[in-house]
């Protein structure tokens, strides 16, 4: 009599775990936020609207807030907290931190201003609270501001903040072993490509390091790999999409390493796929959003491992969303994209040893104008 209760025990519980794992991948697992697009909608307001892996919209209409005309957003650290950096209706810095939680149900917490801006790179700390904004001032230069987000998501403008001269482009990322040096990559005021390293401090204030410069650039993407490496991805002057490698030191000296090259881009936008590997979605000489996946095994070398095209656009940003369990060369991402016809669209990819792969037709919204976007790895 016990051996027969013990396997049907047995038998159940073999039987109730196949139901489960069966259930799981049949969709019937609850949704989850893993890409939020900060969009400036029809109406010119900002807008959040949250998003599944697979492309399916959880919040409805989304989250709103008054009007705006630039954004740039990010995740606080590896929390459930996301702040946007906007120009507001009045052309001054505004931020506002948001939770997002599982389901999708964003809610606006608190906020801060700043003076009057024109251009706007947010970058948060890695591991930590903290999050910067380079931003281009009211007299056209750069300045940088940290900023404290609690975890009731109250925003403090902290002290020390770093300034230098005439910019007309930023793009900013934090670099190194425990992300205590910020890189802001810039078009100075000659239209060069200009680098710059500051050490973020345990109290929030910037020490000024070093810097470094290239060639003329009319755009910049910076991004970092797992070391103490970064890549910038630039239109250089003949309009051309080139890859810059730098090394940084513990002291925030740059030395530039190697480059790589690729064909008529505007709109670039480079994010971290896995490791050292890279993604950059650009629009291509005839309009077209085109996605290049990247290697850089070695500092001074970028490889080139796969491209892809889709529609017409006008606006792009991306991020990356998973890497599948037990395969570390596989990597999902989106691009979320004005398309052709001025509408929100997310395209969905995956990145493996075998290529590049566009997963559907990518879920759409309705009119925006600017893009930005925060996934939740």
């Amino acid at each position: 009599m016990t051996t027969h209760l013990t396997s049907t025990f047995l038998n159940f519980g073999r039987s109730f775990a196949v139901l489960v794992v069966v259930a799981i991948l049949a969709g019937a697992a609850p949704a989850q936020t893993k890409l939020v697009t900060a969009v400036r909608d029809g109406s010119g307001n900002l807008k959040l609207i949250s998003w599944t892996e697979a492309g399916v919209r959880l919040n409805g209409p989304g989250a709103s807030a008054g009007a705006v005309s630039r954004i740039s957003a990010v995740r606080v650290g590896g929390s459930t907290l996301m702040v946007t950096a906007v120009r507001d209706g009045n052309g001054n810095l505004k931020v506002i931190a948001w939770s997002v939680p599982f389901n999708g149900q964003i809610t606006r917490l608190g906020s801060a201003q700043a003076g009057a801006v024109t251009l706007i790179s947010a970058v948060s700390i890695p591991s930590g609270n903290r999050i910067v904004t380079a931003v281009r001032d009211g007299s056209g230069n750069l300045k940088v501001i940290v900023w404290d987000v609690s975890t009731a998501g109250v925003i403090t403008r902290l002290p020390g903040e770093g300034s230098a001269g005439a910019v007309s482009a930023i793009s900013s990322a934090f670099i190194g072993i425990g992300a205590t040096l910020l890189a802001t990559a810039v078009r100075d005021g000659n239209g060069n490509l200009k680098i710059i390293t500051w050490r973020l401090g345990a109290t929030g204030v910037l020490n000024r390091l070093q810097e470094a410069s290239a060639g003329a650039v009319t755009e910049i993407s910076a991004l970092p790999d797992s070391f103490i490496n970064l890549t910038t991805a630039v239109r250089d002057g003949g309009g051309n999409l080139k890859l810059i490698g730098w090394t940084v030191d513990a002291n925030g000296t740059i030395t530039r390493v190697g480059e790589a090259q690729a064909g008529a881009a505007t709109l670039i936008a480079a994010f971290p796929l896995e490791g050292l590997r890279f993604a950059t979605a650009v629009r291509n000489s005839i309009g077209n959003l085109k996605v290049i996946t990247w290697n850089r095994p070695a500092p001074n070398q970028f490889i080139r491992t796969a491209q892809s095209t889709a529609g017409t656009v006008s606006a792009i940003t991306g991020c990356t969303t998973s890497s599948l369990v037990g395969a570390p060369f596989i990597v999902n991402f989106q691009t979320p994209v004005r398309d052709g016809s001025g509408n929100l669209r997310v395209i969905r990819w995956r990145s493996s040893t075998q290529g590049l792969t566009r997963l559907g037709t990518g879920a759409s919204a309705g009119a925006v104008s600017r893009i930005s976007a925060v996934c939740f790895k």
